[in-house]
């Protein structure tokens, strides 16, 4: 059987825009018009902050460095710009970060999903993800039409002891364009 493998996920670094909703702050489920990927415009929406459990990454490869760890699902939705924006996207790049009560980053993980194989003949394999939350797919993203929304998951851990994250935030380099709590 085929491991899930990690991967650290790196942001988008140098990127700029402005928008009359930066410096917004947020309750969940609320949208904010925020500058993506090309500088080009994207309702983005915080649905909800999910913890899990510890053993929720126990299917990981190497489960052992994440032991004690606590694990939180970022449910959002991004709608893809229409009109001259639309031409700028040319895909998308989550800005998302997580911080603990104490204002340390939480890790962001990049939850591969494995191929196994089934023993059938016409379908010798079949694809497996990490079922509690499924990441966006960029081509999902590229291949939607202008003002389509796309959902996603994005997996941060929190080192043994951390407190609860309080917010979450969409930012662009050192800049927060906007917090949802």
């Amino acid at each position: 059987m085929a491991a899930l493998a990690t991967a650290v996920l790196a942001g988008c670094a140098g990127c700029s825009g402005s928008s009359s909703d930066e410096g917004k702050e947020l309750r969940f489920g609320e949208t904010a018009t925020l500058p993506g990927y090309k500088d080009a415009k994207l309702d983005v929406t915080v649905e909800r902050l999910e913890q899990g459990g510890s053993a929720d990454l126990s299917v990981l490869k190497d489960a052992s460095k994440y032991a004690g760890r606590t694990p939180y699902y970022l449910r959002y939705k991004l709608t893809k710009p229409t009109g001259a924006e639309a031409g700028k996207s040319g895909g998308a790049s989550t800005y998302f970060s997580v911080a603990d009560a104490n204002k340390k980053r939480l890790t962001k993980l990049t939850i591969l999903g494995a191929l196994d194989t089934t023993g059938d003949p016409k379908n010798p394999l079949k694809y497996r993800g990490f079922e509690k939350c499924e990441s966006l797919s960029t081509s999902d993203f590229e291949k939607a039409a202008p003002g389509q929304s796309v959902t996603g998951c994005a997996v941060y851990v929190a080192d043994a002891g951390a407190g609860a994250p309080t917010g979450v935030t969409w930012e662009q380099g050192t800049k927060t364009l906007a917090t949802w709590k």
